[in-house]
């Protein structure tokens, strides 16, 4: 009789053998990523796709901001993912606003555009870390000293900073610490294998 099921329908959750053993893979592998991704592992959340990843960064945060901003304000850039685009439409639904920051010629964000859309609710700035269309790298980690001298010089926790790495694994450094990004979404197709 031919083998319907393979190892990877096997339940994470289940406490029969196969699935403790496929969950204790999976919690090596979350302990793998941390370390090279500079997190801990509790810091690794799987989610289905990226776009899923994008919706929990985008839109967890802002749920998280309603509690404390009455109008909470996000930033993307005019070169984004259509998740993300997506994510900060639907904020603007949910009673949020939105600011679009341009970028120059060459497709980079300006940190000079970027730092006067910046205001007192914002809670998120969202920009990807590498464009899968026109290739261009975004100075991710100036942009996250920009976020901290405005956190610092507000005292404030908030804007956190989400980045969609998902296109850069095999070519950037990805380390979240090196970033100065709160949130990264990685596409596992595009991540090296565990």
């Amino acid at each position: 009789m031919e083998k319907y099921w393979s190892r990877d329908f096997y339940n994470p959750s289940a406490i029969y053998k196969e699935g403790l053993e496929v969950k204790r893979e999976v919690e090596e592998c979350r302990v793998r990523l941390g370390r090279s991704l500079g997190v801990t592992p509790a810091g690794i959340i799987f989610t289905s796709s990226g776009t899923e990843s994008d919706n929990l960064a985008i839109l967890g945060s802002f749920e998280e901001a309603l509690k404390t901003i009455k109008k909470p304000h996000v930033i993307i850039s005019s070169i984004e993912h259509s998740a993300v685009v997506a994510a900060a439409q639907e904020i603007v639904r949910r009673g949020g606003e939105m600011s679009v920051v341009e970028v120059d010629k060459e497709g980079v964000v300006t940190l000079e555009v970027l730092k006067k859309l910046l205001k007192k609710n914002t809670f998120l700035i969202s920009i990807g870390l590498a464009n899968n269309e026109i290739g261009t790298i975004q100075p991710i980690s100036k942009v996250g000293r920009l976020v901290s001298e405005f956190r610092k010089n507000n005292k404030s926790s908030y804007p956190y900073l989400h980045t969609d790495a998902s296109t850069a694994p095999s070519y950037l450094n990805v380390d979240i610490s090196s970033l100065q990004a709160d949130f990264l979404t990685l596409d596992g197709p595009k991540l090296f294998e565990c």
